[in-house]
């Protein structure tokens, strides 16, 4: 394996929360020995030790990025519906493995690996994903090798294995384009052409999201087809959830949110972690016979159902750490220069202090090469991908608080009624307060000092731009032609 981190698509991914069991190791029979003896990598639940199950007594689902916030619980949700479970991630969870399940620890890039763990599955759910936010988001042959490489190989090994049904975890990226989007639909929100993404993350995204529709109804070795479907879910929340949830409130602390900027009234959408396992449930038994395939080929939004303005949702957030919503409007133009000036420190000052960036998920925006290993397999990174260099990582900065503000600052909201529809999902109704208070529980204490100096260095960014239009204005012959 590569040795860097691979994350789900969804914002707790690999995360720790405290407290948590670490998975202990037991030696596992049957069908599952045959894959573990000998395999360092390979961690059971107790159960599998002395299940004496036949081979094929009930189905068996292999989960990629089973190790982060979502796929473990969605690989814990199919074990309590008696279906056999293996998760496949780089890094190992940070929860116990439950009944049921077992944990491999291997790279999607690697095929010889996914091909062995693919064995005697009847589903696949790829929820593997790299690039949506941390250092690797700049790594474009990481990204692509993950994105791209990694999803053909899960396709190519679904044929060669014989599975028959593959669910993809996709975003809502592949359809934004900076614009507002409101109430879109799949057909009225299709993808974007490659060249208008605004970020490189959602550019691959966009492209493995082609490649799994593509290949619903290929042949598979043995006989049969294979039927995928992708599910393109909005910003994901929930107990333990430490990328959306975390980044929010870590801000709020620090006194960040003491402003909103863009649209007072854009609204988004979000999905409670529980509702997406739900989706893919769901999704997989609409590939199935026995509901006449309904899901072949198709896309699906999720979400909750419901839109909400993002500031006006987070108001138990702030109400429970003690602090008051936004009173402040700021204009975007000036939210957006103190972000790519907040790039530059971070990029200049880097070997001397961290400059946190606030305003991103890290993402970027490094112009695509077309990907040239699609049909064949991929067993690393991707071949004839031009190098980062430090011009492209600046460019990609910018490009990325841009992306962030625009996300923010404008509404995006999707329709489910065709998951609905066709998959019978109903989601449940949520509260934010309640993931709040189970995430509160459980994180580490944070330092005062790390807030006061966070909210200087934002106070003096957002005082650069505006002292640059003053000085404009008191330049002899302003405002004469």
């Amino acid at each position: 394996t590569s040795g860097h981190r691979v994350q789900t698509n969804d914002p707790g991914s690999q995360t720790r929360g405290r407290g948590t069991a670490v998975p202990v190791r037991h030696r596992a029979s049957g069908a599952v020995g045959a894959w573990c003896s000998g395999n360092p990598d390979c961690v059971a639940s107790p159960r599998l030790e002395s299940s004496q199950q036949p081979r094929r007594a009930r189905e068996k689902a292999l989960v990629t990025g089973g190790g982060g916030f979502f796929g473990f619980r969605l690989g814990r949700a199919l074990a309590r519906r008696g279906t056999s479970v293996i998760l496949m991630d780089l890094h190992k969870p940070y929860w116990e493995v439950p009944e049921g399940v077992i944990f491999l620890q291997g790279d999607i890039r690697d095929y010889d690996t996914l091909y062995k763990a693919c064995a005697e599955v009847d589903c696949v759910f790829h929820a593997a994903s790299c690039g949506m936010s941390g250092p690797e988001q700049l790594r474009k042959e990481l990204v692509e090798s993950v994105n791209i490489g990694g999803t053909n190989n899960v396709i190519n090994v679904c044929c060669e294995q014989g599975i028959s049904r593959m669910v993809y975890t996709s975003t809502v990226n592949v359809v934004f384009a900076g614009k507002p989007i409101e109430d879109g639909d799949e057909d009225s929100a299709p993808c974007i052409p490659l060249d208008m993404h605004i970020d490189h993350y959602s550019r691959t995204k966009a492209v493995a999201e082609h490649m799994v529709i593509a290949a619903n109804g290929r042949s598979l070795k043995g006989g049969g087809l294979l039927r995928t479907c992708v599910l393109r879910p909005s910003g994901i929340y929930g107990p333990e959830e430490r990328r959306h949830l975390h980044r929010v409130m870590v801000n709020v602390e620090r006194k960040l949110f003491s402003f909103s900027f863009g649209d007072p009234n854009a609204r988004m959408n979000w999905v409670h972690v529980e509702n997406l396992v739900t989706a893919h449930v769901l999704a997989a038994e609409g590939l199935s016979p026995e509901r006449g395939c309904v899901a072949n080929g198709q896309a699906y939004f999720i979400n909750d159902g419901e839109s909400v303005n993002l500031f006006e949702w987070l108001i138990p957030l702030f109400e429970r750490l003690g602090h008051s919503p936004p009173l402040i409007h700021l204009p975007v133009s000036l939210v957006y220069s103190a972000a790519v000036v907040m790039e530059w420190l971070h990029g200049v000052l880097k070997p001397v202090v961290e400059v946190p960036l606030i305003f991103t998920r890290n993402e970027n925006r490094i112009c695509w090469q077309r990907y040239p290993g699609a049909g064949r397999r991929h067993s690393g990174p991707a071949q004839g991908m031009t190098p980062v260099t430090p011009q492209d990582e600046a460019k990609a900065g910018v490009c990325a608080r841009a992306k962030h503000v625009r996300n923010i600052a404008v509404s995006q909201t999707f329709r489910i009624d065709k998951a609905r529809r066709e998959l019978g999902f109903s989601p449940v109704k949520y509260s934010l307060a309640d993931s709040v208070e189970q995430y509160l529980k459980a994180r580490p204490l944070r330092s005062s000092t790390a807030f006061l100096d966070t909210r200087r260095i934002l106070i003096f960014l957002l005082l650069i731009p505006a002292a640059g239009l003053a000085f404009l204005m008191l330049r002899p012959g302003w405002g004469k032609h």
